[in-house]
């Protein structure tokens, strides 16, 4: 932290270079101390302009929730550094291709199912933490292929609550 401090002048960087004392025993040994010090670290690390966690810890998730709460949509101002699209009760996630890509019979417009349930996404032996590529199958083909990333744009599912035209006119 001394070197971000000293590289970086012109950001205001929060810290609590403390509480790693607190916790140096591991999790058998947690005290009312370092369980403070995780709440103020997930509360800071929430109020921030952009985080870079893992999804694939509890706490990345838990400031993920809390910056949805402060801002809505934080999709853009989090960035994970293992899976990029895992959430618990979410079984899969839509994509679109945004270059064709005749040698996987790729076109635009179509879309890509990807299996975003925690087992079959992380213990695949196709995936790894640092993932780069996913998994899909085509609507319109049937087949299953493993694309980068990069090729593809995110189709958001949107729902129509029409039971609240009632009472929200």
């Amino acid at each position: 932290l001394e070197e971000v401090h000293e590289k970086y002048p012109q950001y205001e960087v929060f810290d609590n270079p403390g509480i790693t004392d607190t916790v140096a025993k591991g999790r058998l040994e947690d005290t009312d101390e370092s369980f403070e010090g995780l709440i103020q670290d997930v509360h800071m690390l929430s109020l921030t302009d952009y985080v870079v966690c893992t999804y694939s810890s509890n706490v990345c998730c838990l400031v993920y929730e809390m910056m949805l709460f402060r801002i809505g949509d934080a999709g853009g101002k989090i960035h994970s550094l293992d899976i990029q699209w895992w959430f618990l009760d979410r079984f899969s996630m839509l994509f679109e291709p945004i270059v064709e890509d005749l040698s996987m019979n790729l076109k635009y417009g179509d879309e890509l199912v990807v299996d975003t349930r925690f087992l079959e996404a992380v213990i695949k032996p196709s995936y790894s933490f640092n993932q780069t590529s996913v998994e899909t199958q085509n609507i319109r083909t049937q087949e299953i292929h493993v694309i980068p990333l990069y090729k593809l744009r995110r189709i958001h599912k949107l729902f129509n609550f029409t039971i609240f035209d009632d009472i929200f006119p």
